[in-house]
């Protein structure tokens, strides 16, 4: 007997239970009625198999947008670790530099806790600006996930917006935009956006505040290193901005 597509998914559909196997445990039991068993055995075994499919298809989704998302960004990182690196060779030759001296050595040793500090906050900052710029241009895209974000509101609203669009995405493909579900769908996934974004808001302005601290304890410590040469200081300086670009790209 031969009967479109649609008509047959939705009488096997009404055919079809699904219930919780125990209470207050994540395992699902399904079953369904029908005259020839081995046609039930095959659709179970088939609705199983394409459940697990679709998961596989879900997390590839992420990671390839991801994937995108870090690759475009370094691009913007390599040209500007490659200027800093010809910053860091330019003022080596005009000040005839070959080597950091010895004192300047023992007075950077001093504040290499600060230093790893600032290199941190630099990172996290840029990292925050990257997915605050990509939040705001991306509407209706999967957001890069397991960034390294030190933000457990962000990382977890990213984790559940990702599920709802991809939940969003898979319903819409039989439905349209007016069905009662995906408008809820949609509302949810709105408010998420505006979660994440003003959570990224207070993470870099958080993160700012702990920059000028550890600035401010630098240059408190760096007032106390009299030894150290004027030319020294600035290579510092230079040399710090090199090392944040070359922390990002690595990372």
């Amino acid at each position: 007997k031969i009967q479109p597509v649609k008509a047959v998914s939705e009488q096997l559909s009404k055919g079809l239970k699904v219930e919780l196997k125990y209470k207050n445990a994540g395992l699902i039991e399904l079953s369904t009625n029908t005259t020839i068993k081995q046609k039930g055995e095959d659709l179970l075994n088939e609705l199983v198999r394409q459940y697990i499919e679709d998961a596989v298809v879900d997390k590839s989704l992420i990671g390839k947008n991801t994937n995108t998302f870090i690759n475009e960004r370094m691009r913007v990182i390599e040209a500007d670790l490659f200027n800093a690196d010809l910053g860091v060779e330019q003022f080596k030759k005009s000040n005839k530099l070959t080597d950091i001296t010895s004192e300047a050595a023992l007075a950077l040793e001093t504040n290499s806790e600060i230093e790893k500090t600032i290199l941190n906050l630099n990172t996290q900052i840029k990292l925050a600006n990257y997915v605050m710029d990509y939040v705001a241009n991306n509407a209706n895209e999967l957001i890069p996930a397991n960034l390294g974000l030190n933000d457990g509101a962000v990382n977890s609203n990213t984790q559940r917006y990702n599920e709802l669009l991809l939940e969003r995405n898979r319903i819409l493909k039989g439905s349209k935009r007016e069905h009662p579900i995906i408008i809820n769908l949609d509302d949810q996934l709105n408010q998420l956006r505006r979660s994440i974004s003003q959570s990224l808001v207070n993470l870099k302005s958080s993160l700012q505040i702990s920059l000028r601290d550890a600035l401010k304890e630098e240059q408190n410590m760096s007032s106390k290193i009299t030894s150290v040469p004027k030319q020294e200081r600035e290579y510092r300086d230079i040399q710090r901005q090199q090392q944040i670009i070359e922390t990002l790209y690595l990372y």
